[in-house]
Order: structure tokens, then sequence, then C-alpha cells
């Protein structure tokens, strides 16, 4: 039952890169990459100039554009599935005391449908 709970916690991630956040970590992530830290914001055209910024998912976005440049979307598609998958495992891991595999299979599958 876990396995199988698992098995679909990997391919409800796996779907495109359709939220427009998506493409905004991107950019974010390779102007890191190419200028360093950025203490104005660099992508916003209708604020005054030199408005303050701090970006604060700057791991997150430096890691994805990484990896994109690696191997794209779908390389970036691929490491979104496995680091649910992972989440859920840790999940079921500390779950564990007191729950049989179906009871924790059906929390995960409970969680997936809610995701």
């Amino acid at each position: 039952m876990l396995a199988l709970a698992f098995t679909v916690v990997f391919f409800f991630g796996l779907r495109t890169m359709s939220a427009p956040e998506s493409w905004f970590h991107l950019a974010a992530g390779k102007h890191l990459i190419e200028h360093g830290v950025a203490y104005e914001d660099p992508f916003s055209f209708s604020l005054p100039e030199a408005t303050s910024w701090q970006q604060t998912s700057w791991l997150y976005d430096w890691l994805i554009s990484l990896i994109w440049r690696a191997g794209g979307a779908p390389l970036v598609t691929l490491v979104h599935a496995l680091m649910i998958t992972a989440a859920f495992m840790l999940l079921s891991a500390s779950i564990k005391n007191g729950a049989s595999s179906g009871q924790r299979a059906a929390a995960i599958l409970l969680g997936v449908w809610i995701l």
C-alpha cells in the first residue's frame, strides 16, 4: 500500500510548469547567478527607481535556475516530483508509530488529494 501511495504521489508531482511564479523564480535565479544579490528591484517597471527589494527565496531561485540550465523543464519537473515524494516519505516516517501501513497510505493519499 505504501509503495502504491508513493507512486501516486510521484505521478501527481509530474505536471507542467504552468504557474506564473515558476517563471519569476527562474528569472530571479538567473539574475542572481549573473549579477549577484540585488538590493533594488530589477524586475518591476511600475515602481520608482531604486525601490528596495529582498529576495527571500534566493536559494530556491538559484537552485531552480541551475537545474533549468542542466536539463530544462523536464529536469525541473522531475526534481520537483522527486522532492514532493521525498517530503511525503518523511511524513510517512514521522507518523509510523501507532499506524498501520494501510493507515499511513490513506493519510498520504489524502494529503496528495489535498495538494
